[in-house]
């Protein structure tokens, strides 16, 4: 079930083109070697983890001595994540490695560990191919360092700015509107970067991180841009598996028509949302838990719609998904007052037939089936129906 989930993104590393194959490789065909020496003290009886766009761990090496040395196959299509760990922190920052069949050494100054001291790490990379996909990457991360970085210093310091001078509400009006003017303007400069590059590398692996990174216009502008991307964008599981979650919501949004989803109560008791439609009537479907307070904020404006509209051919069905128990949400079902139709959804079918990733979630369906709303909040539903219906 996808339904309601946030998704654990990893640990925030930053990205390294290596080229290597996972496996049992024999010595001779070790092409690829990676080294590092003069790595903190604290690293050591700690590993260097190497892993795939995915974040799944696809090699280790052990850090012993403030070093390590990891060896593999090279695979020149291959796009790889390095990542050294003190407890949770990530202690190198991105490295883009350089060259062909050659030894690069490069000095690296930690964002993270050691914060106060100039430390450097020496790490190494010797390979036989990768360093066109390299350089575009480091090219890409340089670009946006030299024009998306400054406007993110200046953001941070308006902020420190309107916390000194909140006694001042002049300043700090003038100060908000200048915040979300630098703000608006780092934004469309990031989406115009990424965007261009993930134009240039649809087809590579570079092109899947730099696709994971573009700012899109809602869903239908993420599926979009996926289904022009090449096959190796595409094959990405990270990618497509948010692909495919977009495309549900597109297809179940304004001007698209019902979709029937069959709810079980994991007792038996089965019901199917067009169950709930009736002849002539608009149909208003809420996605809620018990758990969510929004949900329950929401729950006046639906009782208002229902003692307004019920008798003039409005049905409401609040859905509850992601629920730890059907006992909770009959609860809290009494406890907001739910006078309307409900359904305890134990599997959260209906809320993946309509791509419900947060909730609440509304879906106003008018009489011929055609989705008129969808949406976070309930509010705009009244508009359509004094439209439709009538005051």
């Amino acid at each position: 079930m996808n339904a309601v989930r946030n998704s654990f993104y990893g640990w925030g590393l930053v990205v390294l083109t290596l080229t290597l194959m996972v496996g049992c490789v024999k010595k001779e065909d070790e092409n690829f070697v990676l080294t590092a020496s003069s790595l903190p003290e604290a690293l050591n009886g700690s590993s260097a983890f190497l892993l795939n766009t995915n974040k799944e761990v696809i090699g280790q090496a052990a850090i012993e001595n403030g070093a390590f040395e990891y060896r593999a196959k090279a695979d020149p299509e291959a796009l790889f994540l390095l990542a050294l760990r003190e407890q949770s922190n990530i202690v190198v920052p991105e490295m883009v490695l350089q060259g062909r069949g050659e030894l690069y050494t490069r000095k690296i100054t930690p964002t993270v560990m050691e914060p106060d001291k100039d430390t450097e790490y020496d790490i190494r990379w010797s390979g036989e191919s990768g360093s066109e996909l390299n350089l575009e990457l480091q090219s890409f991360r340089q670009e946006l360092a030299k024009e998306v970085a400054p406007l993110e210093a200046k953001l941070n310091e308006i902020g420190y700015d309107r916390l000194w001078k909140k006694d001042q509400p002049e300043v700090v009006d003038s100060l908000d509107r200048e915040y979300d003017r630098i703000a608006q303007e780092a934004e469309q400069l990031h989406r115009q970067i990424t965007s261009d590059y993930a134009s240039r590398h649809t087809d590579d692996a570079v092109g899947i991180v730099v696709f994971d990174e573009v700012g899109y216009r809602g869903e239908a502008d993420y599926v979009q841009k996926y289904e022009s991307a090449g096959k190796v964008v595409q094959s990405d599981p990270k990618l497509k598996q948010k692909y495919d979650s977009y495309l549900v919501i597109v297809e179940t949004s304004e001007g698209h028509p019902f979709k029937d989803a069959t709810m079980d109560d994991g007792e038996g008791t089965q019901a199917k949302l067009s169950d709930y439609r009736t002849d002539g009537a608009y149909l208003l479907i809420d996605f809620w838990a018990s758990w969510c307070g929004p949900c329950r904020k929401a729950m006046p404006v639906l009782a208002n719609l229902y003692e307004k509209y019920g008798d003039k051919g409005l049905r409401i069905l609040s859905v509850g998904v992601s629920e730890e128990s059907k006992e909770a949400n009959e609860q809290a079902v009494r406890e907001v007052g739910i006078t309307w139709d409900h359904f305890y959804d134990a599997s959260s079918a209906s809320a993946d037939a309509y791509g419900v990733l947060t909730i609440p979630v509304v879906v106003l369906i008018a009489p011929d089936g055609e989705i008129l709303l969808r949406g976070n909040h309930a509010d705009k539903v009244e508009e359509i129906l004094a439209q439709r219906i009538g005051n």
